[in-house]
């Protein structure tokens, strides 16, 4: 079963399409603090106050596990790759080989001349080749990981900067954060105000990704190799040094959570916690599969049990005596639904305890004080792990009913131009307050009563979502998508891996 699922893995381009809702959710929890600020808390709903704070640590965790999950996936598959190639057989040595640019031609007709050690040298020269191949191919996998990276963060960003700077209703929608003279400080990623903060950070983690997926596979291979050289059994030395890096990430992930200061910062010591714990769950996830302990989904399952069917329709007709039996034991819930329906209770639980962390909840179900529970259960302790195990824990659940629920279209095209939304709320709350509330018109906060406070405020938020959404679609078609599309061409025409199955010779006549 593992073997099965570690090649579908392999094959096949991870995607879950929960975690777009969940991305989509975290977006709209940005906007939605963001919203009750540029109200003045005039809502009455204010028990999700810090959503947007959440919805950021929710962005990094989710962040850090797919890029080090699929990182993970492109070295493995590149190791096997090298490792699948095949030995040159006597007519590929025979093949003349001027064509690769490793030796002249003079060298090899020069070679060529002694035949006593014309084996040799091509021999040598293959394994020339064959790590030549292998280097190329691991450069062009993580230049292609760091420009898929840059742009597609990088590009929407720059774009919207000189808009910001040089537009005063824009200036002010981003509380002058951004103007001529600390433009180019943001172009070159030297400074990172208001909103934008959160893409210094990010992008600084990128380049701590290949350093642990690097780290990680080649620990454990340096293992396997070891205890295959001296006791035959690769497996123990493998699963040795995995568990000790677990353990190595895990104490440095502490010790990063010491220098913890405020959340709203753009330096990566202060963040990188939160970034290693998504990091830590993508590689859980990862050995969960390795060892075949990822529960069929109910499609799965139900294909596996057509086929048993199928395949005991004799024993069913010749002992018609058991039927009565297996009819029970069809009714009785498998070993996967199980497994399934243990896993979909586990979201719920870690859903209940991320909405405890808000401090108005908090007081009110637990009845514990705001501010120590805040602090006891979201940052000293735990530190982003909520959000790392309701991914862990809903991808294991495979369909369950929380994953569907976070699967719907809306949440999913929210999730897919999340980054827009992030990039350009702002300029929508700000035309909602200052143009469609009486708030901004007026200036006043007494011209109404409650009531109708409360309903002109909630009509205002609900045209910040619906102009945010407008304004992202917009963006993401007009600027995001066009950049992505070129990233892939550029990735596909110039950064295609290197097969390594059997180099190919052209043959090259010599006068």
């Amino acid at each position: 079963m593992s073997s099965i699922l570690d090649s579908k893995q392999n094959k096949k381009k991870f995607h879950a399409t929960f975690l777009d809702g969940i991305r989509g959710i975290a977006a709209l929890s940005v906007v939605h603090e963001h919203s009750q600020r540029t109200y003045k808390l005039s809502l009455p709903i204010t028990t999700f106050y810090n959503s947007g704070y959440l919805g950021v640590r929710c962005f990094f965790v989710l962040s850090a596990f797919l890029l080090t999950y699929r990182s993970m996936l492109d070295w493995e598959r590149y190791h096997e790759n090298s490792e699948d190639e095949k030995h040159i057989d006597k007519n590929d040595l025979e093949a003349d080989l001027t064509d690769v640019p490793l030796l002249s031609s003079e060298k090899l007709n020069e070679i060529s001349t002694k035949t006593k050690y014309n084996i040799f040298y091509k021999f040598l020269f293959y394994i020339q080749l064959k790590i030549w191949i292998k280097h190329q191919m691991a450069i062009k996998l993580w230049l292609k990981f760091f420009l898929r990276r840059f742009m597609r963060i990088y590009p929407p960003y720059a774009i919207l900067l000189p808009f910001i700077a040089y537009n005063n209703f824009l200036k002010q929608a981003y509380h002058q954060h951004v103007d001529p003279s600390n433009l180019f400080s943001h172009l070159f990623l030297q400074k990172a105000e208001f909103t934008f903060w959160t893409i210094l950070a990010e992008m600084k983690y990128y380049l701590c990704i290949p350093i642990i997926v690097i780290g990680y596979v080649e620990l454990a291979r340096f293992g396997a190799f070891l205890t295959n050289y001296l006791f035959g059994r690769p497996k123990i030395g493998a699963w040795t040094c995995r568990i000790v890096c677990n353990i190595i990430l895990m104490i440095i992930r502490t010790n990063l959570l010491k220098s913890y200061s405020y959340y709203h910062d753009e330096y990566l010591n202060t963040n990188a916690h939160i970034f290693l714990v998504g990091t830590i769950c993508s590689i859980w996830y990862r050995e969960i599969i390795r060892l075949g302990l990822l529960p069929l989904s109910s499609k799965e399952e139900k294909d596996l049990t057509s086929k048993s069917n199928n395949f005991n329709n004799f024993d069913v007709i010749t002992h018609t005596n058991l039927s009565f039996m297996k009819r029970i034991i069809k009714k009785l819930p498998s070993r996967h639904q199980l497994i399934r329906f243990f896993f979909d209770l586990g979201c719920y639980f870690t859903l209940f305890m991320i909405f405890c962390t808000f401090p108005h909840l908090s007081e009110k179900i637990l009845g514990m004080p705001r501010i120590r529970f805040e602090l006891m259960l979201e940052n000293n302790k735990f530190g982003g792990f909520l959000y790392a195990i309701l991914i862990l824990v809903g991808l294991l659940s495979r369909d369950g009913s929380f994953i569907n629920a976070c699967s719907c279209n809306f949440l999913r095209f929210c999730g897919r131009i999340s980054f827009s939304i992030y990039l350009l709320h702002p300029i929508a709350l700000s035309f909602v307050y200052e143009n469609l509330t009486w708030m901004g018109l007026n200036d006043a906060e007494d011209e109404f009563d409650k009531r109708e406070k409360a309903n002109n405020m909630l009509d205002a938020v609900i045209l910040s979502y619906f102009l945010t959404i407008i304004l992202a679609w917009s963006y993401y078609t007009i600027i995001e998508k066009p950049f992505m599309n070129l990233t892939n061409y550029i990735a596909k025409r110039w950064l295609n891996e290197v097969k390594l199955e059997k180099p190919e010779y052209k043959s090259v006549n010599h006068e």
